[in-house]
């Protein structure tokens, strides 16, 4: 990716683990203002607004990869776990959602964007955060980290247009992904952003 990538708008999807937690939309320009800040609780509200905003034409999309909040962090308490015993050679497949760090949820909206011509890319939101210098000295998810968050978003990568009242964590982690789906188009590659995996056949993007 690169500067051939230059859209009118890009759009970043904090998109949560489950239905219950906002999902959260930003929307930057090419000059880097936010124009717009969003949330729903389905995903098929994200398509709607994606198809009435800035069409498959106009933006570039990056999406997190939410956290499984059913995985189990320790041996201990994987090993500890209780199993349902079957009979060897039955179709059973053990498929368990509580051994796997990020959770799938919006990985079917991504490839039915990409599907239909949108430029879809995927983001991990803390391993980004990290990357891009935005990590705070704070304890996580509170006020206090919240709006040291928004201040360096505006200080150090240049959004305007950022509110002084707080913002969400949903919306400041969505601007997180707009961000960087603008760098995929402005910026060079190993040098501003980088690739570092792939995730459900999508490539997963980071500022640097």
């Amino acid at each position: 990716m690169g500067n051939s990538n230059k859209k009118f708008y890009y759009v970043g999807l904090s998109i949560t683990h489950a239905a219950t937690e906002e999902t959260g939309i930003a929307v930057l320009d090419n000059d880097l203002n936010l124009l717009r800040l969003d949330k729903t609780y389905r995903l098929g509200d994200v398509k709607f607004f994606l198809d009435n905003f800035c069409g498959k034409n106009g933006a570039v999309i990056a999406a997190d990869i939410p956290v499984n909040q059913m995985f189990l962090i320790g041996k201990w308490r994987q090993e500890s776990k209780h199993y349902q015993s079957f009979s060897v050679g039955t179709d059973y497949k053990s498929d368990q959602q509580w051994s796997k760090r990020q959770s799938t949820r919006g990985s079917e909206l991504c490839t039915g964007l990409q599907e239909e011509g949108y430029s879809v890319i995927r983001y991990n939101y803390h391993y980004s955060k990290q990357a891009m210098g935005l990590a705070t000295p704070l304890q996580e998810n509170t006020p206090m980290a919240c709006k040291y968050l928004q201040d360096m978003l505006k200080e150090k990568l240049g959004i305007t247009g950022i509110q002084t009242n707080m913002m969400p964590l949903s919306s400041l982690k969505a601007v997180v992904g707009a961000y960087i789906a603008w760098q995929t188009a402005h910026g060079i590659e190993d040098q501003d952003f980088r690739k570092i995996s792939t995730f459900c056949d999508i490539p997963v993007y980071s500022g640097i």
